[in-house]
């Protein structure tokens, strides 16, 4: 997965903003990467509420599923990846529907 991931523009990574901008950060984002063992909770609410997908792959346990809830309950099933060939595939998918700026 992580050679997959690589055709990611990894400068357009965002990191270190302050709490009056989190949701401008994540409003401003292509697609938000949730992690596979502990999923976004709170954070995937922000992420879905402005307009962000969510990508999410679930796993057994219930901290691995809660994005998986969330997608779902906005009927945004496209954005659950099958396993973590999918989640790649999507990933860089989405990645792809904006390109970076020249």
């Amino acid at each position: 997965m992580r050679r997959q991931l690589t055709a990611l523009n990894a400068s357009n990574v965002v990191q270190g903003y302050n709490e009056r901008q989190h949701l401008y950060v994540k409003a401003a984002a292509d697609v938000f990467l949730d992690t596979p063992s502990y999923n976004a909770h709170s954070s995937g609410c922000d992420v879905l509420w402005s307009g962000t997908p969510l990508l999410t792959v679930p796993g057994d346990k219930m901290g691995s599923r809660v994005a998986a809830s969330l997608t779902a309950a906005i009927n945004c099933p496209d954005t659950i990846a099958r396993n973590e060939d999918d989640y790649a595939e999507i990933a860089i998918a989405l990645g792809r529907r904006h390109p970076p700026p020249t």
